[in-house]
């Protein structure tokens, strides 16, 4: 008699994003009316910053994931404070930046401790022994599953995995980047609007919101997926 099949559990990141989610939802109810007016002040300001704006963002996207804080909520601020099509640019060059700073750190200065901390964990020393054996399929599934990015580059850049594979695997972040950009580029709108008087639901509204929807959905499925067959490798390892 087979074993009953068990869907793997939410991981901390899965929360950490319903809890994200909920946060700027309430913000919007409860303090949407403060802040909608501030909005336009705000767009001015960093338009005036022109070149630098972008600069200070990615200088602050290293910094603050080199301390592991959860890349969500600097995707988030990213597509707050950037259009969509520019933002996503310069996301994914701060995606790239950021990972990339974190794996030679770990390479260069953190190899032997990160390496004793990954001999402690059974289940990080499987993981490895499955990288070397799956390959570059297998690092594109750990950047698609919902599992943080940045101790992951840690982990790669203490591992023997060459750089170029690192960054190919790291395509695998942009789909959740792009999603959550679009979340805090949704989030402005959606204060903007609804305090706005007698502004009425538009097309272009409902393609915003129509659009995130169906990025969540996309994109959520895949992180399920890759989360599964990450487990299913575990267990085999």
């Amino acid at each position: 008699m087979s074993e009953p099949v068990h869907p793997p559990k939410p991981t901390r990141v899965t929360i950490f994003r319903l809890l994200l989610g909920i946060a700027i939802g309430l913000v919007i109810l409860l303090a949407g009316s403060e802040l909608a007016p501030r909005l336009p002040g705000a767009e001015r300001w960093i338009l005036e910053q022109g070149f630098w704006g972008p600069i200070y963002f990615l200088g602050l996207l290293c910094v603050l994931t080199l301390l592991c804080v959860p890349l969500d909520l600097m995707l988030v601020a990213g597509g707050m404070m950037f259009p969509l099509g520019r933002g996503f640019l310069i996301i994914a060059v701060g995606l790239y930046l950021s990972q990339s700073l974190i794996f030679w750190v770990s390479r260069l200065f953190l190899h032997e401790r990160v390496q004793r901390w990954i001999s402690r964990k059974p289940k990080l020393v499987h993981l490895n022994r499955a990288i070397d054996r799956e390959g570059l399929k297998l690092l594109m599934l750990i950047r698609l599953a919902p599992i943080p990015a940045s101790p992951v580059s840690y982990l790669m850049g203490a591992s023997t995995m060459s750089f170029w594979r690192f960054c190919v695997a790291n395509l695998g972040l942009l789909p959740v980047a792009f999603v959550s950009q679009y979340v805090g580029y949704a989030a402005v709108h959606a204060t903007r609007d609804t305090y706005t008087p007698h502004h009425t639901l538009s097309l272009q509204d409902l393609s915003l919101y129509g659009g995130l929807v169906i990025a969540l959905v996309v994109v959520g499925m895949i992180g399920h997926l890759a989360h599964k067959t990450l487990k299913d490798v575990e267990e085999n390892a």
